[in-house]
């Protein structure tokens, strides 16, 4: 009897305190609001440098256990109610309780756009009823979690003539209420986009994949991740469609606050066009030690030039794109900022950027150190010798890469002209082709030989804080020399190679076998040139 009595009591209890519990949360909810909006406009305004653009919210409904927002775009004076959101005060929003989600937030959310004048284009376009929805909780960890759902996708304009369709795509994120510590996976479902203009053929397919973005900030900078994997891509236009196959990105980018690293590599694992295959592409390339402040303030300056240009568009269409006027007007606010770069002395690497195919691989890396420039040189070439204090070069082919390269693009071409495709003879001429071509670099000492490779690498790098043409010698393949000495070296190495290749006929090898796999019009007649 006392048990029972003590349970009822607790219910009692439970029952009068829930609801005071959740009308705290509702307020505390608010305030919480009312502070993530400031903080939002005040970005927006003082970061972005968007002094015109805001957003504001107002509350249409509220009892104990829920409160119903809209929030609106405030944009050159005119208000446009954008988005309602609908607030469950915790500690047991009600609507996590019938899913059988017991652990006590916050507050749950949803968020659906609103249909109006402004917005209907969006609507027409999805469908669904609703468009985009947003559901998320924040918890008493301080982290928000969610989804947000967006509809399939249907435009079909014949006036701008294109046709633009996608599936569902399922969008999921979790962050902590500074943003510092946040993730974003989107279940990309695919999409494709065709033109109807019969006169300018044009499609191009993305198949289903993830997109994923992590981001990371410390006291010492902030380190920012994202990752792509898709099944394929396909772009038809004309009467060239090209297909890839297995799509993987990966990029990071670290600022901490005096310098941002950025770090992209891409890979492709099957690249066809017509159904030809040319193999797998990858590649590598890095952005260091780029000025913070100057990165940072030249992307702002650029926002606020879209932002312009966007502006002049909507109050002329046939100036969409017409820039210039407000490019001329930043040049130098831009200028100035694209040479604050240099300040840290940045540094772009490529690759490896590696080919692989049926023939072998060929892969080109190169280094490149930079330093801020003489803008007192009136000739384009000085200035960027002046600008640059480090080349490291290798490029690595091996030459059944090359012959079966050329092998393919002979195939494309026959397929594309309507003529017969290559056959095994064709192949064992470009292979006797590349072999004369290997031989002659080798004999000329203008390549080495590694592995089943021809390397070409060239190596300068300056006294600190000088251009590359304060360097006294210049490193080819091994051999360092002097500017002057090495030019001299080089041209003599490339005469003789020109006479050994001379020797094998191998212009008028390439000239016959080329010929049987393009049309006659599209093969230069260099005796034309003569007779004029």
């Amino acid at each position: 009897m006392r048990v029972k009595f003590i349970i009822g009591g607790l219910i009692l209890a439970l029952g009068a305190i829930y609801p005071l519990a959740s009308k705290v949360h509702g307020d505390k909810t608010q305030s919480r609001l009312e502070n993530e909006i400031a903080e939002v406009n005040q970005y927006i305004q003082n970061t972005l440098n968007i002094k015109d653009f805001s957003f504001t919210y107002k509350k249409t409904e509220s009892d104990i256990f829920s409160t119903h927002y809209i929030w609106s775009v405030n944009y050159q004076g005119k208000n446009i109610d954008l988005v309602e959101q609908d607030i469950e005060h915790g500690p047991l929003p009600f609507s996590r309780l019938k899913q059988g989600l017991l652990a006590p937030v916050s507050y749950s959310s949803e968020l659906k756009l609103i249909r109006n004048s402004n917005t209907e284009p969006f609507f027409n376009a999805f469908q669904q009823e609703n468009p985009i929805v947003i559901n998320y909780r924040y918890g008493y960890d301080k982290k928000i979690k969610g989804t947000a759902t967006i509809a399939p996708l249907s435009i079909n304009d014949t006036e701008k003539k294109f046709k633009l369709t996608s599936e569902q795509h399922e969008l999921s994120f979790n962050t902590n209420r500074e943003l510092t510590d946040s993730s974003v996976s989107l279940n990309f479902s695919g999409m494709s986009l065709s033109s109807l203009d019969k006169e300018n053929p044009f499609s191009l397919i993305i198949s289903p994949g993830t997109i994923s973005s992590q981001s990371h900030a410390t006291k010492e900078g902030k380190l920012y991740l994202s990752n792509t994997d898709l099944d394929g891509m396909q772009l038809k236009f004309d009467e060239i469609d090209v297909a890839y196959k297995k799509l993987k990105s990966h990029s990071n980018m670290n600022d901490d606050g005096k310098q941002i690293s950025v770090q992209l590599q891409d890979e492709y694992q099957e690249i066809a066009i017509n159904d030809v295959p040319f193999g797998q592409l990858t590649t590598n390339i890095g952005y260091n030690r780029l000025d913070s402040a100057a990165t940072k303030q030249l992307f702002s300056q650029l926002a606020q030039i879209l932002k312009e240009n966007f502006i002049l568009a909507l109050k002329n269409p046939s100036e969409m794109g017409n820039s210039e006027d407000i490019f001329a007007k930043n040049a130098l606010r831009l200028g100035a900022s694209s040479l604050a770069l240099f300040n840290q002395k940045p540094e772009i690497n490529y690759g490896p950027i590696r080919i692989r195919n049926k023939g072998g691989e060929a892969s080109i890396t190169a280094d490149v150190g930079m330093i801020l420039p003489e803008l007192n040189k009136t000739v384009t070439e000085d200035v960027v010798f002046s600008m640059l204090s480090k080349i490291n070069l290798d490029i690595q082919v091996e030459p059944s890469t090359l012959s079966q390269l050329l092998f393919d693009s002979f195939t494309l071409s026959a397929k594309i002209n309507h003529l017969n495709l290559p056959t095994k003879d064709d192949k064992t001429e470009l292979d006797a082709i590349t072999h004369d071509i290997e031989k002659a670099l080798l004999e000329a000492k203008l390549a080495e030989k590694k592995g089943n490779a021809l390397s070409f690498t060239i190596q300068a790098e300056a006294p600190n804080g000088k251009s590359i043409k304060e360097v006294e010698t210049i490193n080819f393949n091994g051999t360092s020399l002097p500017l002057t000495e090495l030019l001299l070296d080089l041209n003599t190495k490339a005469e003789k190679a020109t006479t050994l290749l001379e020797q094998t006929n191998i212009e008028q090898r390439l000239t016959l076998l080329s010929s049987k796999f393009i049309k006659d019009e599209d093969i230069p007649d260099e005796t034309s040139d003569e007779k004029q």
